[in-house]
């Protein structure tokens, strides 16, 4: 092993240790309650990637204290927002890394209808397993004025990908992977598609990505395993499709 190596290990370990530290201080405040100037800045100064494993390991405690039957106050629930919230900024670093998208930090109203906007005009099936048959790639379930599902490929959603609020990244749906595990599995394999729903009204305006559509040669393996190991379910749905000649796996969650 080369000199550079060997400090790029040492600095990698040196790394793992204060974000462990981090952890447990990040654990005990929130226990209390709080989360002090201090902590929050230290949050602020993570490496992108770090961000965004603290706040998968941040919901995954709370998920688990829960679970436990630990009595979750509303102290407990605003310190652990702050935390979320100051990490934000690097996760949204993140993105554009993996991406090569800028996303916002808050949500603009309206931004659902600019989303919709870009669907519109996609060819209509009335399943996945028909839009196979005919070959389809990019195809709506559905489409309204405030609503809009399908697939679509990563191309055309990295365009969406820059209207959608970078906390909506971080939630998941019947037991899928996060939908920024669904955004680095079809960043990182060309050719992806993702299934996805678009809903606003004047309270709420949120999107789902419940599926992905992965080319077999494009070199899937990695990302398949990275998704099943961050779901908290299997898929409903994991089959091999023909798509244009080509050869995809199919994960969807229902």
């Amino acid at each position: 092993m080369s000199a550079t190596e060997e400090r790029r290990e040492e600095e990698e370990a040196r790394r793992h240790d204060t974000l462990l530290k981090l952890l447990d201080e990040v654990e005990r405040q929130i226990r209390e309650g709080r989360a002090d100037a201090r902590l929050l800045e230290a949050v602020r100064r993570l490496r992108p990637e770090d961000a965004v494993e603290l706040v998968y390991w941040l919901d995954d405690k709370a998920e688990e204290m829960e679970e436990e039957g630990e009595d979750l106050g509303e102290e407990f629930w605003r310190a652990l927002s702050k935390v979320e919230e100051a990490a934000l900024p690097r996760i949204a670093e993140y993105v554009r890394q993996v991406a090569g998208v800028d996303v916002p930090l808050r949500a603009r109203r309206g931004w659902t209808d600019r989303v919709i906007e870009a669907l519109r005009g996609l060819p209509a099936a009335e399943s996945f397993e028909e839009a196979m048959r005919r070959g389809m790639d990019e195809f709506l379930y559905a489409l309204g004025d405030r609503y809009a599902s399908g697939v679509v490929s990563w191309e055309r959603f990295r365009g969406i990908l820059r209207h959608v609020p970078v906390r909506l990244l971080l939630y998941r749906r019947n037991g899928s992977p996060r939908y920024l595990d669904f955004v680095v599995a079809a960043a990182s394999v060309p050719g992806s598609y993702l299934s996805v729903r678009v809903s606003g009204d004047d309270k709420r305006e949120d999107i789902d990505i419940d599926g992905i559509l992965l080319p077999i040669q494009g070199g899937a393996d990695d990302a398949v395993w990275n998704l099943l190991q961050e779901a908290e379910s299997l898929p409903d749905d994991l089959m091999f499709v023909e798509v244009k000649g080509k050869q995809y796996i199919w994960l969807w969650w229902d």
